[in-house]
C-alpha cells in the first residue's frame, strides 16, 4: 500500500513539474552566461564558448503560421510622407529611362515590366521628391517592388521596399550619437510597422552591404540599425543568411527543381549618417497567420548545449586542413525563425530556435559578422537547422 501511495505521489509530482515553469526562462533554465570548449575527434577543430545567453522574458513561445506578402501602396505612401515629406513627393513611371514621366493618378500603384527571356514579371512602385540631383532624378526615392515568377505559378518573390537619399553621396563623418541615430530610425519604423522593433546597431559604420560609392568618392558612412519582428514578445532573430529564399531567379535552369515558394528571412535595417536617414531597406515582409500550438515545451538549455557540443565540432571539421580551425561563440539567443513545416513544405511557421553567434577562424584568417548564425538548434525537438537552406 505504501509503495502504491509513493508511486502515485511520484507521478503527481512529475505531472506538476511543467506547471512550475511559469515562464520560458524557467522552462529552459539557462544561466546568463555559458562557457565551454569542445574538439573534433582529431583535436584539430576547436569550438570555444564564453557567451551571453539571451532568453526572452515571456510565458510561452507559440508556434504561428506565417505567409509571404507584398507591400501595399499605402505603406510606400506613409514611408514617403515620413522621409520625403507629406505632399512633396510624386509617383514616377520608368524612372531613370528616356521615357521617365510622372504618374499623376490619385492612387499610383505598381507598374509591371516583363523581363525578356524569362518567366519573370517585375512590379515596381517608385515615389520621389526632395529636389533634383543629376540626370533629373529626385534626391529622395522610395521603391516598393516584387517579381512574379511564372515557374512558381506567378508567386511573388524578391519582395522589397527601400528608401534612398542621394545614394553614394553620404560620406560625412559627423554622424552624431548612436542614441540619436536609433531614435531617428525608430520614429520612422514604429510609425509604419509597429511590430518591427529595434534590435541592434552594427559595429561597423562602413564597408557594409547595400552601400555604394559614387564616381570614386568615399562610400556612404553611418550607423546601420537593425530591426526585427516581435511576436508574442519574442524577437525573430536577425541573421545574415537568407535561407531557402536566396534563389537565382534569373537563371531558368536553376529554377527547374523548385516546386514551392521558398520563403526568405524578413530583414529591415536603417542607415543613419551625417544628414540623417539616407537608406532604409525592408525585404521579405510577412503576414502573421493563426496560432498552431499555443505553448510548446522547450528543451532545457543544458540539453541544447549537449547537442551543440557534440555536433558543432563535426560541422566545422571539414576545414581541418587549415592550421587553426574553429569558432568562438560570444552570444547565444533564443528567438523565432520562420521554418518549413515538415509535412507541408509549401507552408511556413514561426518556431523557437537557439542561434549561436561569434567569430570564425581558419588558419590565419579571422571572420566576424554579428548576425551570422554559426549554429542553429530547434528549441523544441533539438534538431540541427541549416540557416543557408532554411530548414
Amino acid at each position: 500500500m505504501k509503495r502504491m501511495i509513493s508511486l502515485v505521489l511520484l507521478a503527481a509530482s512529475l505531472f506538476a513539474l511543467p506547471a512550475m515553469a511559469s515562464t520560458v526562462q524557467e522552462q529552459v533554465a539557462a544561466s546568463e552566461r555559458a562557457q565551454g570548449a569542445w574538439h573534433s575527434p582529431s583535436g584539430r577543430t576547436t569550438v570555444q564558448m564564453d557567451a551571453e545567453v539571451i532568453v526572452p522574458d515571456v510565458p510561452r513561445t507559440p508556434i504561428v503560421e506565417v505567409f509571404p506578402r507584398i507591400f501595399e501602396p499605402g505603406e510606400a505612401y506613409r514611408l514617403s510622407d515620413a522621409l520625403i515629406g507629406k505632399g512633396t513627393w510624386q509617383a514616377y513611371i520608368d524612372m531613370g529611362s528616356a521615357s521617365q514621366r510622372i504618374d499623376d493618378g490619385p492612387q499610383p500603384g505598381y507598374q509591371d515590366d516583363v523581363w525578356s527571356g524569362t518567366d519573370l514579371t517585375h512590379h515596381a512602385l517608385v515615389l520621389g521628391g526632395g529636389g533634383r540631383r543629376r540626370y533629373s532624378l529626385p534626391a529622395k526615392t522610395v521603391h516598393a517592388m516584387y517579381t512574379a515568377d511564372g515557374m512558381l505559378g506567378q508567386a511573388q518573390v524578391m519582395v522589397s521596399m527601400s528608401y534612398q537619399y542621394k545614394q553614394g553621396e553620404n560620406p560625412g563623418r559627423k554622424v552624431g550619437s548612436q542614441q540619436d541615430a536609433v531614435a531617428q530610425a525608430n520614429a520612422v519604423v514604429s510609425s509604419i510597422w509597429p511590430d518591427m522593433r529595434f534590435q541592434s546597431v552594427d559595429k561597423d559604420m562602413e564597408n557594409l552591404s547595400d552601400r555604394i560609392s559614387y564616381e570614386g568618392n568615399p562610400e556612404d558612412y553611418g550607423y546601420r540599425i537593425h530591426f526585427a519582428r516581435q511576436l508574442h514578445g519574442v524577437a525573430v532573430t536577425p541573421v545574415s543568411q537568407q535561407g531557402a529564399g536566396d534563389v537565382n531567379y534569373f537563371t531558368p535552369g536553376m529554377n527547374e527543381t523548385i516546386y514551392h515558394l521558398p520563403l526568405a528571412y524578413e530583414r529591415l535595417f536603417v542607415d543613419v549618417g551625417e544628414d540623417g536617414i539616407f537608406q532604409l531597406r525592408y525585404d521579405n515582409p510577412l503576414r502573421i497567420g493563426n496560432t498552431l500550438e499555443d505553448s510548446p515545451a522547450l528543451l532545457p538549455f543544458e540539453r541544447i548545449l549537449e547537442i551543440f557540443g557534440s555536433v558543432s565540432p563535426l560541422m566545422y571539421a571539414p576545414f581541418e586542413q587549415a592550421g587553426n580551425n574553429g569558432i568562438q561563440v560570444d552570444r547565444v539567443a533564443l528567438g523565432y525563425m520562420n521554418l518549413q513545416m515538415k509535412d507541408h513544405p509549401d507552408r511556413y511557421q514561426m518556431v523557437p530556435v537557439w542561434d549561436f553567434f561569434g567569430s570564425r577562424t581558419i588558419d590565419r584568417e579571422f571572420y566576424e559578422d554579428a548576425n551570422l548564425s554559426l549554429f542553429t538548434i530547434n528549441a523544441i525537438d533539438g534538431t540541427i537547422i541549416d540557416r543557408y537552406l532554411g530548414y
